[in-house]
């Protein structure tokens, strides 16, 4: 079952006006409920379900999905990334399916990336899927979609406000040759954190995304302060001006000791 599709080759300031968003409330069918375009020609699509909780009533569920985009790391390899947010502050989804198709600059496809990610509760995050082989074709146009019924789980506010992850001290050196990015990053909390991983994504100048790249830890233990770094085989395709790092962690995994 599609449950979100948006074709997007557009930065975060272009994106700015997008109003997509799927929303959900729980019963036992899902059910379409609109589509509408915007003034940049992007599809809305809308689901709609019933849920009852905590003696009944009409709950709402939304995720925007900003933009989604594929990033060429070397020729012929390429990384991509959906950058999306999650309106709901105390929901979060454990697992979910999804999958990027790719379409070249006919618009052909040429290719697809299917895995599963979770969804934190109220927040920007981003999916990430590297190392992707599309061979001589070149990806111009990337779709996201999810593709199974997302299972939402209410946390707790007291969870979120003791799980904080920060980072600091973010530097960009040798752009225009062999990019290195780095920064500090500190699990501000008791819990201990499993599977982190941390996306970084560069902007030019008009907020458009130029380049993304992702590291990973096996576990964050409480208050641990460590350094990470991103690289880039190839200089990056413009000028950065602004640097944004992302850590993702299931909030579900994380556990007090």
């Amino acid at each position: 079952m599609l449950l979100y599709s948006y074709d997007a080759h557009l930065g975060p300031k272009e994106a700015n006006n997008l109003y997509n968003y799927f929303s959900f409330i729980f019963f036992n069918t899902w059910i379409y409920n609109n589509l509408s375009a915007n003034n940049q020609g992007a599809e809305l699509y809308r689901w709609q379900a019933k849920r009852r909780r905590n003696g009944g009533g009409l709950w709402w569920f939304e995720i925007s999905i900003l933009w989604a985009r594929t990033f060429k790391v070397i020729p012929g390899r390429y990384n991509a990334v959906a950058y999306l947010v999650n309106h709901n502050q105390n929901e979060a989804i454990q697992k979910i399916n999804y999958r990027f198709r790719f379409g070249d600059a006919k618009n052909v496809y040429i290719g697809k990336r299917e895995g599963s990610t979770f969804v934190p509760p109220g927040g920007n995050f981003a999916v990430f899927e590297p190392g992707i082989d599309i061979g001589s074709s070149i990806p111009v146009y990337t779709t996201f979609e999810f593709t199974e019924m997302p299972v939402w789980l209410q946390v707790s506010q007291e969870k979120i406000n003791q799980l904080k992850v920060l980072v600091s001290n973010i530097q960009l050196v040798d752009e225009a040759t062999s990019p290195r990015l780095s920064a500090t990053i500190k699990n501000n909390s008791l819990f201990t954190i499993p599977n982190v991983g941390v996306v970084a994504i560069l902007y030019d100048a008009g907020g458009n995304a130029i380049s993304t790249s992702r590291t990973y830890f096996d576990q964050l233990a409480p208050l641990e302060n460590t350094e990470i770094n991103f690289t880039w085989p190839e200089p990056l395709p413009g000028e950065v001006v602004e640097k944004e790092i992302i850590p993702m962690y299931n909030i579900f995994s994380a556990k007090l000791q």
